[in-house]
């Protein structure tokens, strides 16, 4: 796991951070590891290679 996503995942388990910029195509990459956790990922906002995306857990 790289670095970045080390971080990523960090800020949200010890901070419940869910809203992260990361770089567009790393996006699947991200869904990836957040499903596996059972938590959806949305794209929120799009600014050139940069993507906002949140993160949440979907209740059916």
């Amino acid at each position: 796991m790289s670095e970045k996503l080390q971080e990523l995942l960090l800020e949200y388990i010890l901070y419940q951070k869910q809203e992260f910029s990361i770089p567009c195509d790393s996006i699947e990459k991200i869904r990836k590891l957040f499903l596996a956790l059972g938590r959806n990922v949305v794209v929120k906002e799009k600014k050139g290679e940069e993507c906002v995306i949140m993160v949440y857990y979907h209740v059916s």
